[in-house]
């Protein structure tokens, strides 16, 4: 197999492209002006426990296929960033707790996360260890309502997440129950994956809607559904609102998604 490329944003934002073997040592020589970094590959013994001296990373994306072994990953988990604000795993993911050790290192500043990666523990501990986190997209299994109730009550500052719901994760209805009544007073954002039909009535999304405009202080909401549509009397409830200033709703193919957060790297 052959070597993948590293692709690295740095503090002027040019975007460059080239053989890891070639480009590692001169990357490192400007290891204290490179403010976002990203990581790809297709290869399974890649050292990049290089990134350590990074040490004004605010921006890191780990973009690794699945089927790629992580083993370089146990020595970056002790690194410190301590300007990092944006953490995106999208693919394969390192071990749960190499990821959840990095958090407890790095997640202080971190205003977003973005992991592709489905584990109670590593959901736990983004309450724990990012407190001042803006967006976040996680995967919750459906038993793991109270990880999510925990993280609304915990990161103060969150205004966005992402989630999937039926089908083994998480169960719409009470992720709206949740999101009405322990998201901060800054959220104002929510993404739902569907993989299942609707489990939520009209009278569901009545008593939501209702719950959202009694709140202090008022947000508009953001609603965006991806790869599913809900039913035509569930969609007369969401323009009713949407017509009352409520809310505002989308929604959105699955590929359409994944191109939009491939754009948002490289921003």
């Amino acid at each position: 197999m052959g070597i993948g490329p590293l692709v690295l944003v740095g503090s002027a934002s040019v975007l460059i492209k080239i053989n890891w073997e070639v480009i590692i040592p001169a990357v490192i020589k400007h290891s204290q002006t490179i403010t976002k970094l990203q990581l790809y590959s297709d290869d399974n013994g890649l050292p990049f426990s290089f990134v350590n001296l990074f040490t004004n990373l605010q921006k890191f994306i780990f973009s690794f296929i699945d089927g790629v072994i992580f083993e370089d990953f146990k020595k970056l988990q002790y690194a410190n960033f301590p300007k990092l604000e944006i953490l995106k795993i999208p693919y394969q993911c390192p071990k749960s707790e190499y990821i959840i050790k990095f958090l407890e290192n790095n997640g202080k500043n971190l205003k977003m996360f973005y992991v592709g990666e489905k584990n109670k523990a590593l959901s736990s501990s983004i309450a724990k260890f990012c407190p001042n986190i803006r967006k976040l997209f996680i995967i919750f299994n459906n038993d793991e309502i109270d990880i999510l109730k925990t993280i609304f009550i915990n990161c103060k500052y969150l205004e966005s997440i992402k989630i999937w719901c039926g089908n083994g994760f998480l169960i719409k209805k009470e992720v709206l129950e949740t999101v009405v009544n322990h998201s901060p007073s800054n959220f104002h954002e929510l993404k739902i994956f569907c993989s299942s039909s609707s489990d939520v009535s009209p009278e569901d999304w009545e008593s939501f809607f209702i719950g959202w405009k009694n709140r202090i202080p008022k947000k508009l909401l953001s609603l965006t559904f991806i790869d599913y549509i809900e039913n035509n009397e569930n969609l007369e409830i969401l323009k009713k609102y949407k017509n009352l200033g409520i809310i505002k709703f989308w929604t959105k193919g699955f590929e359409e998604e994944e191109m939009d957060e491939e754009s948002d790297y490289y921003q």
